[in-house]
């Protein structure tokens, strides 16, 4: 069974306990742990899909992954485009990652910043990402992962290597730090797009272009 989504909680004894979907019992859209009073439940709505956590215990939901998306039969001519205001390009992405882990051939410390686990990067919005999308994409098709918020929430878009030469998992990560109550997701979309890198840029200017507005100009 493909993991949904993931969670990090703490108590109120500092004790951290890591969850994914697989730990829950599903009961159509909906997924239920009894023992922690959390629901998750995935909802469609007109661009995407939103995910709704529900938290009745006395754990703090920290963080969620989601969505989670394995790119198991991601290929050695892939590239992975993040949305940063430079537009990071990865060739190779899954042995790129762990090159940039295991410290060789980056021939200094610049990518501190996006390293955060075990052939694992992350890249934070708003900061390092301009825009809320990251896409795989090569000569013959395209993957297409993306969130359209509006709020103030950072939020991080991660790449992981899998294990096997190529394989890949993109997500997104969340920090809601919830005690108690209901988190509601942002919209967010993964889809299979045409070749190359200008199918993802089409797709996140179609769904938010509506959201950017001409800057106030100088009274002089």
């Amino acid at each position: 069974m493909s993991c949904i989504f993931e969670m990090r909680l703490q108590n109120a004894a500092g004790e951290i306990m890591e969850l994914s979907s697989v730990d829950f019992c599903r009961q159509g859209e909906i997924w239920v742990h009894d023992g922690l009073k959390i629901t998750a439940h995935v909802e469609t709505c007109a661009h995407g899909k939103q995910l709704k956590v529900e938290n009745r215990g006395g754990w703090v939901l920290e963080q969620v992954r989601w969505p989670v998306c394995e790119r198991p039969n991601s290929s050695q001519y892939d590239q992975l485009l993040f949305a940063s205001a430079w537009g990071d390009n990865l060739h190779e992405p899954t042995q790129t990652i762990r090159r940039y882990w295991e410290g060789r051939n980056t021939k200094s410390d610049a990518y501190q910043y996006i390293k955060c686990a075990p052939n694992e990067i992350r890249y934070l919005y708003p900061s390092v990402m301009a825009m809320q999308f990251v896409t795989l994409y090569n000569d013959a098709a395209s993957f297409y992962l993306a969130s359209y918020s509006q709020g103030d929430d950072s939020i991080f878009f991660c790449a992981k290597a899998l294990a096997g030469p190529c394989a890949l998992e993109l997500s997104i990560l969340h920090s809601p730090y919830l005690r108690r109550g209901q988190w509601v997701s942002p919209v967010c979309e993964s889809l299979e797009l045409g070749p190359g890198w200008h199918p993802a840029c089409d797709q996140y200017m179609r769904r938010m272009g509506s959201a950017f507005h001409d800057p106030d100009w100088p009274a002089w």
